[in-house]
This record gives structure tokens, sequence and C-alpha cells, in this order.
């Protein structure tokens, strides 16, 4: 066995081993290798427990750096020197076969890049619509069982919330093959197989030009102006309700006229023109409020609004207009494009990603967007 210093070069210049594995321990921590075989690259950690040789996977090569690796080899090998095998979470106490609920626990831990909300999702949906599951061998799995599940989702709840569940599902089936190199067949592929997963109707309702100014008074007349300035701030800007939410004062600059939103749903920052209609209503806002850390403070644990519901079914009390905050988001949309602006500029008002390779070399400024972003605010105000 060759013993090397295990660095990031040394992993990526490695080549895979097409007649089995080899192994090469690691100079600097004794007990901690790489394993090269035929198509992966994998981390692990050997030591002698109890008069036997005790093997534990890390998980492999990229998933996990060389520096991760190496942290949880030192936390791996110092347990075992006390004496105690690294299990995994959730491991059944019969047979020591990986669950379902083990590896959402995994997951939501390792994947550093996951949102909270993302991992609010995991958990939610597997609990939720799979519950019977959730204490299951992943290796007890079956495709008949995916393809089963997944109609009986799709008429109790809908297709929408059936596709979502089995995209989670093969996402956990895809960790846990990187990571502990079980399963390697998804099951749940046989849905693309079988062509089976359900078509999706994208939704497409927004405010029509007819209906703003009515449900706009409706919005004046709230009660609660928390509610009132958020659902204007929606329509105006076209930004997420989650991300509108929890927007801080300190991201408002009103010498530059700007609201900027650090980490957006695709993991860019945004930053977005205030309209002089917005402008204003903000300033006023800030001068309401001077204490308050965030644009719209709520009650609840976050410290910001959380779900105007209340506010949009009173609105459709009083107006029969039925709209949802992503409702207004298109409806911003949806004028910009009345509006003849291009599909550029508007990609880059809603912040969504484009493939154009010729638009990845421009770099659009926000002053750029400033008239844009007024025309559009003078068109919804006065429709």
């Amino acid at each position: 066995m060759a013993v090397v210093k295990i660095t990031k070069a040394f992993v990526e210049k490695t080549p895979h081993n097409p007649s089995g594995q080899l192994t090469f321990a690691d100079e600097d921590l004794p007990g901690f290798y790489l394993v090269v075989g035929k198509r992966s690259k994998t981390f692990v950690v050997q030591k002698d427990m109890n008069g036997r040789t005790r093997r534990k996977t890390i998980g492999k090569y990229p998933l996990f750096t060389v520096q991760q690796a190496r942290t949880i080899a030192i936390e791996h090998l110092r347990s075992m020197a006390q004496g105690t095998f690294p299990e995994d979470p959730g491991k059944s106490n019969q047979d020591g076969e990986l669950t379902l609920k083990a590896i959402v626990e995994s997951y939501t831990r390792t994947n550093k890049n996951l949102k909270p909300s993302t991992k609010k999702d995991y958990t939610y949906y597997i609990s939720l619509y799979l519950a019977t599951w959730e204490n299951r061998p992943l290796t007890d799995i079956t495709t008949t069982m995916v393809c089963k599940r997944h109609g009986e989702i799709t008429e109790q709840n809908g297709k929408s919330t059936a596709n979502k569940t089995m995209r989670i599902l093969s996402a956990l089936f895809n960790h846990a093959y990187a990571v502990y190199d079980v399963c390697p067949n998804n099951p749940v592929h046989i849905l693309t197989k079988a062509r089976a997963w359900n078509k999706e109707r994208r939704r497409t309702n927004h405010l029509k030009p007819s209906q703003i100014q009515t449900w706009l008074a409706a919005v004046r007349d709230l009660e609660n102006d928390t509610y009132r300035d958020y659902l204007i701030t929606l329509l105006l800007t076209g930004m997420r309700r989650s991300e509108a939410a929890g927007l801080l004062w300190e991201n408002v600059d009103f010498a530059e006229r700007t609201l900027h939103i650090p980490e957006t749903k695709n993991g860019d920052s945004l930053t977005l023109p205030l309209s002089t209609y917005l402008y204003d209503m903000l300033q006023a806002r800030r001068e309401t409020y001077p204490k308050e850390r965030f644009v719209f403070p709520g009650s609840g644990k976050s410290g910001h609004l959380q779900e105007p519901k209340k506010a949009l079914w009173k609105i459709y009390a009083d107006t029969g207009i039925q709209v949802t905050c992503h409702d207004l988001r298109r409806t911003f949309a949806t004028t910009a494009e009345s509006l003849d602006l291009s599909d550029f500029t508007i990609k880059r008002l809603m912040n969504h990603k484009t493939r154009d390779v010729t638009a990845g070399y421009i770099i659009s400024g926000v002053d750029r967007l400033r008239g844009p972003v007024e025309m559009i605010a003078q068109k919804i105000m006065r429709e």
C-alpha cells in the first residue's frame, strides 16, 4: 500500500483503476485512506478495534473535499480510539441497513448549500407522503413501489405534489450512492423510463389590467400597514414572497435608491432600483418604524412577516379578486412584457438565470434598470 500525502491535487491527478481498487494511506493522518476504483474515489478510515480491523466509509470525492474528509476522519478515528465505532445516524438496530429517514438526516446535514427552507421541504415531504417508508432500509424500496406510490399521491394530493415528492426521493438515492456506496440503481428513474412523470400545467394567473386599481384600492384600505406595504412592494418589484418578507433596512439604500437581496432563490445576490412610488412609500415607512430591523416586521420567531394569507383573503372577500403572492410576481412580469422590454431586461429584473452564452458576457448595472422599473411602476399604478 502506497503512503502519500492525500491532497486535492493528488486525488484529481490519480486516474481510476480499471482492474480493481487501489488504496493510498495518508502520510499525515494514520488511518485515513483514499480508495480509487473503476468509477469512484472514496475516502475511508481504518483502525484496529478489539483485535479486528474496522473500516468506515466517509464518502466519495468530489462530494466531499479532501479537507472535509480529513476533518470527518479525525472525528471517526477519535471515536474508534475510544472504543466506539462511528455508526450512521438512523441505522436499524437489527440489520444495520441504512433507512430512508437516515438518508434524509445525512443529506440535510452534509449538504452545506441547502437553504433552511429546502431542508424543511425534504423532511416535510418524506415524513408526510412517504411516512410508511421512513424506517425501511433504502434497499427495500423498489421501482414497483415508486410507481404505485407516485400514482397514489397524484390521486390524493395532486400532480405537482407527487412529482416533487419523487424528485426529493431521487435526490436522496443519489446521495446514498455517492456517500455510502449503496443503491447504485435509483428506483425513481423508472418514472422517466416509463414516461410516468405527471405533466404539470404552468400557472398563469395574474392581475388583469382591469382589476389592478380595484385590487390596489382594497390593499390601501387594509388596517395593517405592514401587509399593505408588503403587497405593494411585491407588485412593484416582482420579488419572491420570502425575499421581500425577509428584507432588512440595512439592505435598503435610500441614497442610491436601491434595495439589495444578498441571496436569492437561485443563489445569486440581486440589487434592484426603487421606483419613485416605492421609494416614497419606504421612506415614509422608515420614518414610522425607525427602530425596526426588518422592513416588514412580524410577531413570529423569525422577526419578519411570514404569510399574508389573511390580508389576501380579506381583499378577495372585498373585491372578488383572488391572487397569491406569486401571482403578483407574474403581474409584474406581464406588465414588463407589455411594455416591450427586452427579454434580457425582464430576466434581470426577475433574477432568472439565462442559458444564453452572449448574455453571460453582458454586465448590466442597476442604473440601466431604473428606466424599466419606473415604466413598470407607472403603468401598474395608473392601469
